[in-house]
């Protein structure tokens, strides 16, 4: 992750809701209608019980507290975004990496856009901003954000105002594009089911230093922040647990198509339980020999999409395996 613009958090956040979050599911949404995302502080009750501030985004018409949103889209579509930021001491912005937006003007540290008219500035987000809610009357903390001509691809919409902090404390959500209604990338990746995978970490310590305003002092300086030691590991926004359910996906003989994106600091190594993947694209762009393995090398800030064909019922699981199993953590069921 590209780490930059290592500013002070000194204002007090919002009050925070408190959440329990247990489904590895996602909140599905579609264009072309514009799609109203809030981001907000949540409190999250991990599986030992400890609770951790994080930033999320949700969807506008769902409850505080509803999985990471997932936009559907088709490939040539225009997807816009209404962004409200109710934090009241941090701005945020929408990016995609991998699609190109109608306009990206970045924001400099002191709050100015436009031409670079000092060396003191630095970047602070890479497009225009939603400034805290309690800030900016004019906007009330909004911002829109439009891409046109979609790309086929599975990508990670993140912010990208300070995205060292920000994407760590939960800032991102998922974007799939199909080529056509049922096809990854064309005819020869049909498909009959579907399923988002987006793994990520949690550092307790990077978060409650954002939360309380410590962020950036000698108490959690940023060379802290660059030697991120997560604790807990999720998958579309939430650990594993007991009360988890399974993400359904097509039958035995139909295909499935796997989307995997890791908004993490970490490289990834999804595995998949008595069957093989069949990797089919790399960031969003169709591989021109797909090929076979039961795991896969899911680098920090990338996207990998598989297919799988099961020849039997039944729950297969998915699961990391270079540490990510810690406290339930990175561990998901098909079905």
């Amino acid at each position: 992750m590209t780490r930059f613009n290592r500013y002070l958090l000194a204002m007090p956040l919002a009050v925070a809701l408190t959440l329990t979050w247990t489904l590895p599911s996602q909140a599905v949404v579609t264009p072309p209608s514009p799609i109203a995302i809030v981001v907000e502080q949540v409190n999250v009750t991990m599986p030992d019980n400890v609770s951790v501030p994080m930033w999320k985004m949700r969807l506008a018409s769902d409850p505080p507290g509803t999985p990471l949103p997932v936009i559907s889209a088709v490939a040539g579509d225009t997807l816009t975004i209404h962004l409200t930021n109710t934090l009241s001491a941090e701005p945020v912005s929408l990016v995609i990496n991998g699609q190109r937006p109608t306009s990206m003007t970045p924001t400099w540290t002191d709050g100015s856009t436009g031409p670079r008219v000092d060396l003191s500035q630095r970047v602070r987000s890479f497009t225009h901003e939603a400034a805290p809610y309690n800030i900016d009357a004019a906007t009330a903390g909004t911002a829109t954000y439009e891409w046109t001509n979609l790309k086929a691809g599975t990508y990670l919409l993140t912010s990208g105002t300070h995205p060292a902090v920000q994407v760590p404390m939960g800032l991102y959500a998922a974007l799939k594009v199909d080529a056509a209604a049922g096809q990854a990338y064309g005819p020869s990746t049909a498909y009959a089911g579907e399923a988002v995978l987006l793994f990520s970490e949690v550092d307790p310590d990077l978060n409650h230093a954002v939360a309380n305003g410590t962020y950036g002092t000698e108490v959690f300086t940023t060379a802290l922040a660059m030697k991120s030691a997560p604790r807990y590991f999720l998958i579309n926004g939430a650990p594993y647990s007991s009360a988890a359910g399974v993400l359904p996906v097509a039958g035995p003989g139909q295909k499935t198509v796997l989307r995997f994106l890791n908004a993490g600091n970490h490289s990834r190594v999804p595995v998949i339980q008595n069957e093989y993947l069949t990797l089919i694209a790399d960031d969003g762009n169709p591989l021109a020999r797909p090929s076979q393995s039961y795991s896969l090398d899911l680098a920090a800030g990338k996207t990998l999409d598989a297919m799988i064909q099961p020849t039997t019922g039944g729950v297969l699981a998915i699961h990391e395996r270079t540490g990510g199993l810690a406290g339930g953590g990175m561990l998901a069921y098909l079905g």
